[in-house]
């Protein structure tokens, strides 16, 4: 009870901050992204890169709403919370749904038990991963703000598209409670609320969903999240998918002897001669087959290669740690695998470790 009365005046502070009444700095800015148009609903066919490539830009002139005021929600009659984790805390990211290879689902921001975070950063044509070990306070400040923003309550039904299909976000945290969404073109509409009319090029057809301020919030809070000190991740292992040609265009000859195609054919191969399991390669392999592919794609190619009677469309995704790529049978990656460690100690977050500061919205093209 006395650590209760203790963090009061902490409670009061975070409160004072969320209604403007304190002053509170704010160190994580929005990043501008531009608007993108969904190749499904256009019923076409991209290629999939063997690196990141980022996704065709449409530009636009729009003004961001201002994230809606959220009205707090935090238990302050109860200083702290404690669970067991999960191994993966949060997982964001977008399911592209075309059931083309094993790799639809793109975390970009994963946050594990231990503190570690990735999450996916794009420039020009290119993306990286970042990564930072986070401390249990900054863990603390990012879960009591999703809980702040309500969206352990946030119920999905309330979001409705006028559309189904094309690209799914996903948000997932596990912490004292748990909540999952993936609901389509998430993204589109928060970026920009026209988008579809400017695909369809018919004013006024389509009426953007309503996104509440809990997901809003929520959205933004991991869109933005960038704390100091993240370097460059390099992945350690390349997955693989062979499978027949889908995309337009000719096949390129395989130019690498190691690994030659007939061997990463055979390494696909499964008992059962219907099913195929993804080749993972690490080390130089993994670096050169990556860069080819990628050359490839980059000279505005179809990432299809021949090597003798061989023709093979290859996909191909770096993976995260605890990621298991799809073997003989299943038709997605195991994100998290079984083989992660399961936590033994109880995870504490206390009310005074504090919040994040909402992102103050800015103007861009």
């Amino acid at each position: 009870m006395g650590k209760s009365q203790n963090t009061l005046p902490v409670f009061i502070t975070v409160i004072l901050c969320l209604l403007g009444f304190y002053g509170c700095t704010n160190p994580y800015q929005p990043i501008p992204i531009p608007s993108t148009s969904l190749s499904t609903l256009e019923s076409s066919i991209t290629q999939t890169p063997a690196l990141f490539t980022s996704p065709t830009i449409l530009i636009v002139e729009r003004q961001l709403a201002p994230t809606p005021t959220v009205t707090p929600s935090i238990d302050l009659t109860r200083g702290f919370r404690e669970w067991l984790p999960a191994p993966i805390l949060i997982q964001s990211g977008v399911i592209h749904d075309q059931k083309r290879d094993p790799f639809d689902r793109d975390p970009s921001f994963v946050l594990y038990a231990d503190g570690t975070l990735i999450k996916k950063s794009c420039a020009a044509s290119r993306c990286d991963y970042l990564t930072v070990k986070l401390n249990v306070k900054q863990i603390c400040a990012l879960m009591n703000t999703i809980e702040l923003y309500g969206f352990f309550e946030y119920d999905p039904s309330s979001y409705q598209p006028p559309v189904a299909g094309g690209e799914i976000t996903f948000i997932e945290v596990a912490a004292w409670r748990n909540q999952s969404i993936a609901l389509y073109q998430l993204k589109d509409w928060i970026e920009d609320p026209y988008w579809l009319e400017r695909l369809s090029k018919c004013d006024g057809c389509h009426k953007s969903p309503e996104i509440k301020p809990a997901l809003l919030s929520t959205y933004r809070l991991i869109d933005t999240y960038s704390p100091p000190g993240a370097e460059i991740y390099h992945p350690e292992q390349l997955a693989l998918w062979l499978s027949d040609p889908e995309l337009a265009g000719e096949p390129v000859d395989w130019a690498l002897g190691s690994p030659s195609l007939s061997l990463l054919d055979e390494m696909s191969r499964c008992v059962d001669a219907s099913q195929r399991q993804a080749v993972v390669l690490s080390g130089s392999k993994a670096e050169s087959v990556a860069s080819y592919i990628n050359q490839v794609i980059n000279q505005g190619l179809s990432p299809i290669f021949a090597e003798d009677s061989l023709v093979y469309q290859i996909s191909s995704r770096w993976l995260l740690p605890y990621e298991q790529a799809a073997g003989c049978g299943s038709s997605t990656n195991q994100f998290p695998s079984l083989n992660i460690p399961q936590a033994t100690e109880l995870m504490i977050c206390r009310v005074s470790d504090g919040i994040i500061p909402t992102p103050t919205t800015t103007l861009f093209p």
